[in-house]
């Protein structure tokens, strides 16, 4: 709508965009619950009642691929193909589709994600009053009867469960395929074998008047799943649960069908699982090691490991190259791993949460360590088999001398908050470690054990000035070099150092190499500084070209390389200088790439990095990356599949770092540029002929905006639609006019646009009379016609198509109108004739608008101006024109350098839509070139992409070298979904069994007759009305001929896309489907047959699932505005949402598609999501039955079918003997890649066949199966009691679940360790409802109460989202936490109820990482974020957003704005910087003040109070309102503070200072309004350029960087004039600035001396008010107050002279 904005005088537009702050919080919300995340990604919950085969219904899974039958027993009018295991659904089998089969989702494993429903559906509690604990017999009659010592009456409720019956076989028949339900040897009697099992008398019974009476309520197969027992009395079994078990097909036994029941005590618990499902295209790589060919002996086998690469990530990412092929190696411990280093026999692995793993080389098995340290490892070191060395964050060191069995801590109490980066075991007494804030500690052993030394590390400038290190220490490496090196001592006198050096290079933040001199070559220095120029940022990583001096380090920009021989002396025209000068040579560049880790090997280079950079180089001038496999990631297969697209097309949209996900941006050359366009992109399938065009943003906003014709007579179509032009076209005629005359006359505006006259018709179609025009004399000529809906503008001047995007501007209102039709028409004034075009765009303008405009051009004389945004005639109109187009909402166009730079925007426009689009350019010359924005390849490959969809999902499946043989293709049928053709209707109004009727009188809706939506069929079509799912498509075709094969065309309706809604059963009998709308037919007559076509393909069921995304959304609704012609609109034709459970039940009836699946996710029929594992991790141990030779390579031949593809890992074992590859081929043994030759064999690429006379040459394959995406780990499990209120939920480590005997189990699990305890009346239920998102949250050891909100009493939280509630004790690693108060106290758990301490200890709660919203905050901050609150306690990093710092330390981070009321803040834990806020008391030590307020308000206040050179207070901008600046504070005997005694360690740049106490420090700039300055430096600011041309304003370089703020006065002097000054205002920044500079717009400048290039100019400080007692004033205004002493230079001085 139109509003009038009263702060620009004019009307402006308003639409239903969404709200910032609601867009912001769905931002989080998308980023919080998203499944690509390197925390806790989602919880889910099974139901289980044993521990010994927790995911039994996994294991009865057997391949069948239903289908409905058109057999006898089936349905005649099905069409259908009989497929590959196939299984038939007939009359005689439909019960077990129906009702057991998609039931339980094809035996798969069915997740919620809330534990409410599965606690109410999925756990069938029944209670009895007795079970009988021996064998009974249900049939006597019983007068006196006791069960279980309890007497029986009339009524009790009874499970029977101890009957049994026994079966002699002969031994050749299979028990298997004999008995139906389990069963037991009792006997082998050689010929024959005894069988027991328990029968079909058990189940439930009712004692009645002596008799026992079996319930039916086992009858119904849906009773029967998880069917629970509780027994209320007896001896033996009181308060036992009995559960029933499954047959040996799977499924459950009914007492309907007479089948065998077994009922087993078990357990019911809830099962949570962490599901993770992470992107591997995107992985980010920690660390790499490369390593020859090597041999060992274990346990008598010698085995032999090939030249590996061997790279640690993310996800516990462990990856193995060898011979060209990378393949991952399973690892269940699924956190970050940080580091890599090898013994003889292991690779040592490091990452977060304490985790080490030890890695067998031959066969990769992975042992995690016990440690009982959760502390992030980051670095490990080993020396030899026995020796080695961990680091970590918070003080961590850990050692072993026994080869990693057990590990103990070096504890030095100083070193409580370091952080460590890496480790070095450099010889068995002397180890060396490296971190944050510059730490190098050296440990060193002795007799007497191990000592820890910190290394102060120092930059010596001269005599006086040294540099203590403060930056982070990145890498440590050690290295021998002849290295030829002289210095100077005494000054002037040169000496030389040994050439042999034994040296570590030490690398830090702020480009730094650092070299420790071991042998004490330079014995005045310890530490020597190269020289490094340029700059090169924070330098990571180094290490050696082979043996030479050649070193190479990784940075910020790339990859560079130095001669070591270069730096050829020490010190810096002083005898104290440390720093290393370079004589000769240049620092190389390598590659511009940024990586994580450097590796160097053989003559190569091997780099690894973020977004899985894992690439390799041989050594040139540049280096050239390839990939370790390039076929790797297209082998990686992603198998999670989410039928609800409006989930999988957000849920990757935000990477790990809360980054929005875009396409690239694109630069193009401007040059003889003729026209550019943009168009959507097509994406052809491997797999067949379709090429698909994708739909993007734009895509979707023109058709929004579409609009037709006015007053036309073309049909209303596809064909003739008018959309927003994205065509720009250059053309050098004016593509703007401005209008001065302007009517809405009805008389005049009715003959251009006739269909005003009569406001009910259509303005598109055309009527009879004729569009002509107004103008027979000067009178009647006006430049613009207009009404609320259509404006005319005559004589339009330029180049304007239909669909081009005209700007109308002006001071009443600026808006943009799209060209709807051009018309050329006749007018003939004082008898001449000519033919004037007039332009059409159709607007919606309300009167007052109008009648603005008319006054606004009669009034003011003002013109109108018209512009044609898709007409550019140079570079900066284009620029202009196209960010005012509606493309740019989704675009932005900048011109750089003559360039055109386009670049895709995220904003509440553009949010989850594609952005991917191709941009095509053309040229005068005749090119033309397409430059497609598009997503990264990381992100497409996982699927999970804005036009998610089925179809592409599955296809990404298929084994692209088999595309001839692909499983999922457009064209594949689901053949559980039926297609029936010819089935009968009724030919008359009567109806019969046999038949499909309709009802074709119609039924009548909002008083009109139309046809009917329902479909009744006749008992003999049962089969048929169950067959067709709910909430599915099928089209429907009917016939109202007697010829079905050879029909009429007038007699066959045809209805698309009807959506089945409802399946009952009426109250007539009537089978009974209805569908969302009326199907095609004419009313009044008798239809004959009927086809009902389920919409079975993949692309349909792609297709017709668009439906469910409210982004991305379908092409099938269509419209009309007049008869005969009809038009798509990209919107759903359902207003509504519908369960997917029927998609999902169709698609796991399929056999490919479970078995290339891990898991489904979906909306069950309950609309709640649920995601179904269709196959769980395997572990296979194959047998080889023999070897041979494949083209002189070892081939591997199997005993069963291995399911392997090429370039697989497998580990191969020989057990033949001495005449086996057991002894006599042992280099075979051990992990290898495969080629696959035949489903029993497989071939060693690598391996030569030798024939050794190799006899029985047997042994075993071992392999994993699995989803590398996918993390699905047990965390928990949950009791369950017969209340259904879990209290306490047991914490499941990942070595708890073990695959034993093709079962997965949980085995050793501590009961005692709880991952929550609920006390205080909470229990899980109320947890559950109240407070759902702890139940999401990674938590450990917590002890959870209630009062009116959740209390948390102590524990871990690892990772979630907190939304209440208050926090007594414990650590925070990671989360969110929205509001609430963060306490920290110290805590005595009484186990039923916990004592709060009354006096808060901040050590008791510690938050490690995560973001702060809101709250009250109580503890110790180590990382994270925090964006509001209260905060008291000590701050160790991180960025603070806003909130109130009422007391404590902030020692390192980021603060951006808020209110500090009193505490210390200093550099001592890292880099601090303060943005804005207001500080109000205590100690800005040092650190790098931006903006902001100072004042002592609540406390004294100081500034630079234990400032150094290495940590320097930096004061840029802001207004000092009181307090005391130092630079590094000192005081007298008595305490009393006096001048600071070196001025360089507090820097003011500029600001303004009202009052307090200056003690030292150098000013820039300063407005000293009031106040004493004790001593310090008084400087002033070079202008060193002035550009007087603007009217409006001056801008001036300023020499350096220097912050000002818009409405700073500042004052401009000349240094050889001590009277001239002038006064000026910031008016704004320019959008660039030139590096190291400073430019500023200021009001306009006016000063008599000619500016030259080198200016006389400076910014000056000003003083007013001022009692300066000493310092060096160099230049300024000092206009009032005392000047008491010091050293004046230059200035201006109007005061008190002393």
């Amino acid at each position: 709508m139109w509003v009038f904005d009263s702060d620009y005088n004019k009307w402006v537009f308003r639409d239903d965009k969404l709200a910032k702050t609601e867009y912001d919080y769905l931002k989080q919300e998308l980023v919080s619950t998203r499944l690509y995340s390197k925390c806790l990604s989602g919880a889910t919950y099974i139901p289980i009642n044993n521990l010994d085969n927790i995911y039994d219904i996994l294991g009865e899974y057997e391949p069948r691929n239903w289908y409905i039958s058109n057999s006898d027993d089936g349905s005649q009018y099905s069409e259908t193909d009989i497929p590959k295991y196939a299984s038939a659904i007939t009359n005689t089998s439909k019960d077990e589709y129906y009702d057991k089969y998609i039931s339980e989702y094809g035996l798969t494993l069915k997740n919620l994600f809330t534990p409410d429903r599965l606690i109410k559906d999925s756990i069938n509690y029944i209670y009895v009053d007795v079970a009988t604990a021996d064998v009974l017999g249900v049939y006597g009659s019983y007068t006196n009867l006791f069960i279980d010592g309890v007497k029986i009456i009339n009524g009790h409720r009874i499970l029977v469960k101890n009957e049994k019956s026994i079966e002699v076989l002969p031994s050749n028949i299979d028990p298997e395929d004999y008995f139906v339900g389990n069963y037991t040897v009792l006997n082998n009697y050689g010929t024959t074998i005894e069988y027991e099992y328990y029968n079909s008398d058990n189940g439930i019974y009712v004692y009645k008047d002596g008799l026992l009476i079996k319930t039916d309520e086992l009858d119904d197969y849906s009773n029967c799943i998880r069917y629970s027992v509780s027994v209320k009395l007896g001896t033996e079994n009181t308060q036992r649960q009995y559960h029933l078990s499954r047959l040996l097909n799977g499924y459950y036994p009914t007492s309907s069908l007479n089948e065998p029941m077994e009922f087993v005590e078990k357990h019911n618990w809830l099962l949570r699982h962490r599901v993770d499902y992470n992107n591997l295209f995107e992985i980010n790589y920690h660390s790499v090691i490369k390593h020859a060919t090597q041999k060992y002996n274990i346990d008598g086998v010698t085995y032999s490991i090939p030249e590996r690469t061997i790279s640690v990530g993310e996800f516990g990412v462990i990856l193995n190259t060898q011979f060209g092929v990378s393949n991952l190696i399973e690892n269940k411990y699924k956190v970050d791993l940080r580091d890599i280093t090898e013994t003889e026999f292991y690779y040592w692995i490091c990452g977060d949460d304490g985790v080490l793993l030890k890695v067998r080389k031959h066969d990769y098995l992975v042992d995690k360590v016990e440690i009982s340290i959760s502390n992030n490892f980051k670095s490990v070191s080993f020396i030899d088999n026995l020796n080695g060395v961990i680091v970590g964050d918070l003080n961590t060191i850990l050692l072993t001398n026994d080869g990693g069995v057990n590990w103990f801590s070096i504890v030095v109490d100083d070193f409580e908050s370091y952080f460590y980066n890496k480790v070095l075991y450099r010889t068995h007494n002397n180890i060396y470690i490296v971190g944050k804030n510059g730490v190098f500690i050296e440990l060193s052993k002795d007799a007497y054990g191990w000592s820890a030394y910190k290394r102060r590390i120092s930059k010596y400038i001269d005599s006086y000035e040294e540099h203590l290190l403060v930056d982070d220490i990145n890498d440590i490496f050690y290295t021998k070099v002849n290295w030829a090196l002289s210095y100077s001592y005494p000054f002037g006198n040169t000496q030389s150092t040994a050439l042999s050096k034994e040296i570590l290079l030490l690398v830090t933040d702020d480009n730094k190499v650092i070299i420790n001199d071991l042998n004490d070559s330079v014995s005045k220095f310890d530490f020597l500084y190269l020289d490094i120029e340029p700059e090169y940022g924070n330098i990571l990583d180094i290490t050696q070209k082979g043996s030479s001096n050649v070193f190479v380090f990784t940075c910020d920009k790339g990859i560079f390389n130095f001669n070591i021989s270069n730096y050829d002396y020490i010190g810096i025209d002083n005898e104290y200088s440390n720093t290393i000068t370079k004589s000769n040579g240049y620092i190389g560049t390598y590659s511009t790439i940024y990586v994580n880790d450097i590796k160097d090997y053989n003559g190569t280079l091997t780099v690894c990095g973020n977004t899985s950079l894992l690439e390799v180089a041989t050594y040139s001038t540049t280096l050239t990356f390839n990939k370790l496999d390039e076929n790797f990631e297209s082998r990686l297969k992603p198998k999670m599949l989410f039928v609800d697209y409006d989930i999988a097309s957000k849920l990757n949209f935000f990477t790990d770092f809360g980054d929005y996900r875009l396409p690239n941006s694109i630069t193009v050359s401007s040059v003889d540029l003729k026209q550019f366009s943009f168009t959507p992109l097509e994406v052809e399938s491997p797999f067949n002929d379709v090429i698909k065009k994708e739909v993007n943003w734009f895509s979707y906003w023109k058709d929004t905006e579409k609009t037709f014709e006015y007053y036309s007579d073309v049909p209303f179509d596809e064909s003739t639609k008018i959309e927003i032009s994205d065509i720009f076209t250059f053309n050098t005629v004016q593509s703007y006019n401005s209008f001065n005359t302007i009517t809405d006359d009805l008389s005049l505006l009715s003959k251009l646009a006739p269909s005003v006259l009569d406001p009910s018709a259509s303005k598109f179609t055309a009527g009879t009379t004729p569009i002509i025009s107004p103008v027979i004399s000067s009178q009647t000529k006006f430049d613009i016609y207009l009404n609320s809906d259509i404006l005319i503008i005559r004589n339009y001047i330029g180049t304007v198509n239909v669909g081009d995007v005209i700007r109308m501007e002006s001071d009443v209102i600026d808006c943009n109108f799209v060209v709807n039709k051009i018309e050329y028409l006749d007018e003939s004034v004082n008898s001449q004739i000519s033919t004037i075009r007039y332009i059409y765009v159709l607007i919606d303008l309300n009167g007052s608008i109008i009648n603005d405009l008319k006054k606004y051009v009669k009034t003011a004389n003002k013109f109108i101006k018209f512009t044609n945004l898709n007409i550019f005639d140079n570079l900066d109109t284009l620029k202009y024109k196209f960010n005012l187009h509606p493309i740019s909402s989704g675009y932005n166009l900048d011109i750089i350098d003559n360039s055109i730079v386009i670049k895709p925007l995220f904003n509440n426009i553009t949010s989850y839509y594609n952005l991917a689009t191709n941009v095509t350019f053309l040229y005068t010359v005749g090119t033309s070139v397409d430059h497609p924005m598009v997503y990264t390849d990381g992100f497409l490959k996982f699927g999970y992409t804005p036009t998610y969809n089925i179809l592409d999902y599955l296809e990404s499946l298929n084994d692209y070298s088999m595309s001839l043989n692909a499983k999922f293709t457009a064209s594949k049928e689901y053949l559980a979904m039926p297609v029936y053709k010819a089935i009968p209707m009724q030919y008359s109004a009567s109806f019969n069994p046999d038949v499909v009727y309709f009802d074709y009188n119609g039924v009548s809706y909002n008083g009109i007759t139309v046809p009917s939506n329902k479909l009744l069929f006749g008992s003999n079509l049962s089969l048929e009305w169950e067959s067709i799912f709910i909430n599915t498509f099928v089209d429907v075709k009917m016939y109202s001929g007697d010829d079905y094969y050879t029909p009429d065309s007038d007699t066959v309706y045809f209805t698309e896309r009807l959506l089945v809604m409802k399946k009952y059963i009426d109250k007539d009998g009537y089978h009974t489907i209805e569908f969302d709308r009326s199907i095609n037919f004419p009313l009044y007559t008798f239809p004959r047959f009927i086809d009902i076509i389920s919409r079975r393909t993949l692309l349909q069921i792609s297709s017709d699932l668009q439906e469910l995304n409210n982004i991305q959304r379908s092409n099938f609704k269509a419209k009309s505005l007049a008869y005969g012609s009809s038009f798509k609109n990209n919107e759903s034709s359902l207003n509504f949402k519908i369960s997917t459970d029927s998609y999902t039940k169709v698609l796991l009836s399929d056999v490919d598609t479970v078995n290339e699946l891990s898991s489904v996710i979906y909306t069950d029929y309950k609309n709640e999501l649920a995601m179904n594992i269709t196959r769980i991790d395997r572990k296979y141990n194959i047998t080889i039955n023999d070897t041979d030779s494949y083209n002189g390579k070892l081939l591997i031949i199997c005993a069963s079918k291995h399911g392997l593809k090429n370039d697989d890992g497998v580990v191969l074992t020989f057990n033949g003997g001495v005449k086996s590859s057991e002894y006599l081929n042992q280099n075979w043994m051990g992990y290898h890649n495969i080629k696959v030759v035949d489903e029993y064999k497989f071939y060693i690429p690598y391996l030569n066949f030798v024939n050794n006379v190799i006899i029985n040459d047997t042994g075993v394959v071992r392999f994993d199966h699995k989803d590398p995406f996918l993390n699905y780990q047990p965390i928990d499990i949950i009791d369950v009691g017969v209340d259904k209120k879990g209290k306490i939920a047991i914490e499941l480590k990942v070595d708890n679940l073990q695959f034993v005997n093709e079962k997965y189990s949980l085995i050793n699990v501590d009961f005692n360790n709880y991952r929550f305890r609920l006390i205080d009346g909470l229990n899980i239920e109320i947890l559950s409802s109240r407070f759902p998102w702890i139940l999401e949250a990674e938590i450990s050891g917590a002890v959870l109460g209630m009062d009116s909100d959740l209390i948390w009493y102590k524990g871990t939280w690892a990772c979630g989202r907190w939304f209440s509630g208050t926090w007594i004790s414990g650590d925070w690693k990671s989360g969110d936490w929205y509001n609430g108060s963060f306490q920290s106290h110290n805590v005595t758990d009484n186990i039923l109820t916990v004592d709060i301490g009354g006096t808060t200890d901040i050590k008791k709660s510690i938050w490690y990482g995560g973001r702060f919203y809101n709250g009250d905050f109580t503890g110790t901050w180590v990382d994270g974020r925090f964006y509001n609150g209260d905060f008291t306690g000590n701050w160790y990093g991180g960025i603070w957003n806003f909130g109130n710092f009422r007391s404590g330390l902030f020692s390192g981070g980021v603060w951006v704005d808020g209110n500090w009321d009193t505490g210390t803040f200093n550099c001592d834990n890292g880099p601090a910087y303060w943005l804005n806020g207001k500080f109000s008391g205590g100690d800005f030590e040092n650190g790098m003040w931006y903006n902001g307020v100072f004042e002592e308000r609540k406390s004294i206040a100081r500034f630079g109070t234990k400032a150094y050179n290495s940590r320097t207070a930096n004061w840029k901008s802001g207004k000092w309102l009181s307090g005391s600046f130092y630079s590094r504070m000192i005081t007298d005997n008595n305490g009393i503070p006096i001048v600071s005694e070196s001025h360089i360690y507090s820097i003011w740049g500029s600001g303004t200072w009202y009052s307090g106490d200056f003690y030292g420090g150098i000013v820039y700039n300063i407005d000293f309004q009031s106040g004493t300055w004790y001593g310090g430096i008084l400087e002033d600011i070079h202008i060193i350029g002035i550009n007087n041309s603007n009217i409006d304003y001056t801008i001036i370089t300023l020499n350096g960087r220097f912050r000002f703020n818009i409405g700073d006065e500042i004052v401009i002097g000349d240094v050889t004039d001590d009277i001239n000054y002038s006064k000026s205002k910031v008016i704004n920044y320019p959008i660039q600035s030139i590096v190291g500079l400073t430019v500023l717009f200021i009001e306009k400048y006016q000063h008599s001396l000619v500016v030259k290039d080198e200016t006389n100019l400076r910014v000056i400080s000003r003083f007013r008010n001022a009692n300066w007692l000493s310092g060096i004033w160099t230049n300024g205004l000092f206009e009032n107050g005392v000047f008491n002493g010091g050293i004046w230079y230059n200035g201006i001085f109007n005061a008190n002279w002393m």
